[in-house]
């Protein structure tokens, strides 16, 4: 039988170090907060040092020399589950600049708004080559993308860009190489990142409250940090001919024009402007930041002349393509969405502590935090808000309407109409304060110790700045309870910190690379210390939307021999992005920022996981969804064993929703049986 004797005493010994949540001596947290950094003439990495080639361990000092490493978010799995909608505030914190270097003298000037056109000529072309004929699985591909494209185009018809992005997403994993669906996903992105900016009141607070000086520094701040640290060298040219392209759809966006009052007569004559600078930039070509930078404000310059478009407006909009473009990850931040990604990151924010889900013109309670300013007021799972002080629901254009009226300073209160499942509605007062967030979840015991079956089961939702001591606090709780295996789910699981992947990755090895990380002059591995805390049998859930992070700490567990992988390929983000606060605005609560692609990260054997992720050592068919707005707690209730022929075979049929515990929980049995044995 397996002892947990000696891993309960290792982890007895940190539990009381640490005290369950405060982070032990070698925690990046402990030494500088995530959100606070000292200014000097680069930007910061909250983790660990080392020059190319070094060993690199936890506990060696942080330096201040870097940023913040950050994986994923949950900006992407919003927009997949786009109608959901967490309310979240938190007060910014310090910002930072980079220095800026100045670049050559430009060699390029736009064209006028005013072109002329040429005359066509028609010239004998010769007859085409004949070419092969397709086989039978090249003509079924062709005709799948023609497919794709069709439905692809219904969407952008229809503008629902939500869906577009991810339909062009899931399209570019099946079409890697094709230029038109990559076209077409970065279309749909900024597409979606458009409206959603000019419908978040801190993205045009941004447009009302700063001067154009202000906007020249963000502008220098952004692209000083894309030309230092993205991981791709930059193709300047490139860059000016998709921001161009986001020019030209901004002028096909009612909500665009509407805002700086632009007709349709007015937004064609700009989009067929937009023609002719991609015409003149190529032939005149952009071979640096310098001549990208006098393009851009040039343009900016002349539309301002002649359009009730701002000077200020367009050079946004160039900051905002061009970041979209650089990658699937990289993007500019409205100070209301760095905001939201702090929260989750601290794993706190000020609000009432509900997930909502729009639906039609209703708006759906789908979770309750525990302990939050919700519970105590009485909300529930399943009922309705249909006012909001006052405010119906349905007089409301937007979801960010809605936010907007649902968050302000803590200790101030909002008055909601709720109707329950009976129908009737009672107004119910809520005080707007802090809620903690949890990252580990459904702590508990599946079986019993006195059955032989004592397998423990944690959820990890993200890996956030407590996640390593949340999930030594839930080892030492089930170690007491005397778990003798452990499944940990991370199905669901967008991501977080990069260090918390590896403190928690560290809890469960002794020895080993756990993940390396590579930019365009960094190659940094990071190994686990020599002693582990817990030394139980280990099984990890995963889906295919288990990403970045949750890669990391699935891969180190795999590829170490520790444990085995339980479910479906996971996503397959294999990139490191760095957070970084702006300062261009000069207002303290208009404080944009700037996520960026900085590295790639690659599995202990040197896998790539970008666009592979991580195979599943059992593989489990059938999707399951687990997502926090239905069924966060399936796992959670009590299981009951049954028997068969005297062997313990599966959870009941209650639970033959989830295929995926229920394959883990066999796992977990046949490894106690093996134990015993």
């Amino acid at each position: 039988m397996y002892s947990n004797r000696q891993s309960l005493s290792n982890l007895t010994r940190r539990f009381n170090r640490q005290s369950c949540f405060p982070r032990d001596s070698h925690s990046f947290a402990n030494q500088l907060p995530v959100h606070i950094v000292k200014k000097t003439d680069t930007i910061f990495h909250l983790g660990n040092e080392a020059e190319k080639g070094q060993d690199v361990r936890l506990n060696r000092k942080i330096t201040n020399k870097h940023f913040i490493s950050f994986f994923g978010d949950r900006m992407y799995l919003r927009h997949l589950v786009h109608s959901c909608l967490t309310i979240l505030l938190l007060v910014p914190a310090a910002v930072f600049a980079a220095d800026r270097e100045a670049g050559p003298r430009s060699r390029a000037v736009p064209a006028p708004l005013i072109t002329t056109k040429t005359e066509e000529t028609t010239e004998v072309q010769p007859l085409p080559k004949i070419q092969p004929l397709l086989s039978n699985s090249q003509i079924r591909e062709t005709a799948d993308l023609e497919k794709i494209l069709q439905q692809g185009d219904d969407l952008f018809k229809k503008k629902e860009w939500c869906e577009a992005r991810v339909f062009y997403e899931k399209a570019a994993k099946a079409y890697p190489d094709n230029k038109i669906v990559e076209k077409n996903y970065i279309k749909a992105r900024c597409c979606l990142e458009l409206n959603c900016r000019y419908r978040d009141y801190t993205f045009l607070s941004i447009l009302k409250d700063t001067s154009m000086d202000e906007v020249r520094q963000l502008y220098n701040e952004v692209f000083t940090n894309i030309q230092t640290w993205h991981v791709d060298t930059p193709n300047w040219q490139g860059l000016l001919d998709h921001g161009i392209d986001g020019l030209e759809i901004a002028f096909g966006e009612p909500l665009f024009l509407s805002n700086y009052g632009i007709t349709e007569k007015q937004a064609e004559i700009l989009r067929r402007y937009c023609d002719s600078l991609r015409e003149a930039s190529r032939k005149s070509g952009i071979y640096s930041e310098k001549d990208l930078q006098n393009w851009i404000f040039k343009i900016a310059e002349r539309i301002a002349e002649r359009n009730s478009i701002t000077e200020k407006g367009i050079v946004l909009e160039f900051i905002c393509s061009i970041t979209c473009s650089l990658d699937p990850w990289s993007s500019f931040l409205t100070p209301g969405q760095i905001r939201d990604i702090y929260s989750m990151i601290d794993g706190h924010f000020v609000g009432l502590g509900v997930e909502l889900k729009a639906s039609g013109k209703n708006l759906h309670i789908v979770r309750v935090i525990p302990g939050s300013p919700a519970e105590v007021a009485g909300l529930a799972k399943g009922e309705k808000i249909t006012h909001i002080d006052g405010v119906s629901i349905e007089s409301m254009k937007n979801t960010e309407d809605t936010g907007n009226l649902l968050q302000g300073k803590e200790g101030t209160t909002v008055s909601l109409h709720v109707q329950g499942e009976d129908q009737r509605i009672r107004n119910v007062v809520v005080e707007r304060r802090r809620v903690d967030v949890p990252s580990v979840e459904n702590i508990q015991l599946l079986g019993s110790k006195e059955e032989g079956d004592p397998v423990g089961y944690v959820r990890i939702s993200c890996f956030q700045k407590t996640t390593a001591s949340e999930m030594i606090a839930a080892l030492h709780y089930l170690h007491q309870q005397g778990m003798q295996c452990l499944i940990i789910d991370l199905r669901q699981n967008p991501g977080g910190l990069l260090q918390e992947a590896i403190e928690v990755s560290d809890l469960f090895l002794d020895q080993g690379m756990i993940v390396r990380t590579r930019g365009r002059s960094i190659d940094r591995p990071y190994y686990a210390r020599s002693e582990k805390i817990c030394s139980i049998p280990l099984l990890v859930l995963i889906d295919e939307n288990s990403a970045s992070a949750s890669e990391i700490f699935a891969g180190a567990i795999k590829e170490n021999g520790r444990g085995r992988i339980v479910g479906t390929q996971s996503y397959g983000k294999g990139t490191v992005q760095a957070l970084i606060r702006l300062k261009g605005t000069g207002a303290q609560y208009l404080i944009p920022g700037l996520r960026l692609t900085t590295e790639k990260f690659y599995s202990p054997n040197g896998s790539p996981y970008s666009g592979i992720g991580v195979a599943p050592d059992i593989l489990v068919s059938g999707k399951t969804e687990q997502n926090r707005s239905d069924s966060p707690y399936l796992a959670a209730r009590p299981v009951q064993i049954k028997y068969t022929d005297g062997k313990i075979r599966a959870l009941s049929s209650k639970y033959s929703n989830d295929p995926c515990l229920n394959r883990a929980w066999t796992e977990a049995l046949d490894i106690l049986t093996a134990g015993k044995n």
